[in-house]
């Protein structure tokens, strides 16, 4: 059997979501250089069988899409916008920004950075793919 990489990742987590998301969809996948990202930091690869390509393609690029759509988990609208979380004063972030670039620490971006619903006002954190 003949394998044709699909896509890398970064980190272990996504290559297991996306390979247990394929098997779900009755594709078969593996996972190359899953140990040896561990130890240096290389792209883990996500293989298809040839026989699976066009099928696996077609899940893979509806889930990502599924995961770059921004969805209120409170009213589940989409008009939704990113940017300083409400209840932070202008204060708040103009000291969390000079903190960041003068000090050799870094400032949690997401301690003021958030998704706003502008149907509900809920503000929230996206999960990550």
């Amino acid at each position: 059997m003949r394998w044709i990489e699909l896509t890398t990742v970064s980190d272990q987590y996504q290559a297991f979501f996306l390979k247990r998301t394929l098997e779900g969809e009755n594709v078969q996948c593996i996972i190359l250089n899953e140990a040896t990202n561990q130890w240096i930091g290389s792209l883990i690869q996500v293989r298809v069988a040839e026989t699976d390509q066009i099928k696996a393609v077609n899940v893979y690029e509806e889930l990502k899409a599924k995961m770059n759509t921004v969805i209120c988990p409170n009213c589940e609208s989409q008009d939704v916008k990113f940017g300083l979380r409400k209840k932070t004063s202008w204060i708040q972030g103009l000291l969390l920004l000079a903190l960041t670039y003068s000090l050799p620490i870094v400032a949690p971006f997401d301690a003021i950075y958030l998704y706003h619903c502008k149907k509900c006002s809920t503000e929230f954190r996206k999960e990550k793919f």
